[in-house]
């Protein structure tokens, strides 16, 4: 079933990068917490279609 496939997160890194995150903003590290979504979203678009997204200066 689409909905439940969907839904199925097992095996999913991008779920242990969104833990991580929340752990950092539970623990109010601010620098590891943007590092980590620094990361997270670098990994994503890459994951999307191989974009490529370069960091501002």
């Amino acid at each position: 079933m689409l909905f439940e496939s969907f839904f199925d997160f097992s095996g999913n890194p991008s779920l242990d990068e969104h833990r991580a995150i929340l752990e950092a903003l539970k623990e109010r590290d601010e620098e590891k917490a943007e590092a980590l979504m620094k990361s997270h979203i670098l990994t994503a678009a890459e994951d999307v279609g191989g974009a490529r997204i370069s960091e501002p200066k």
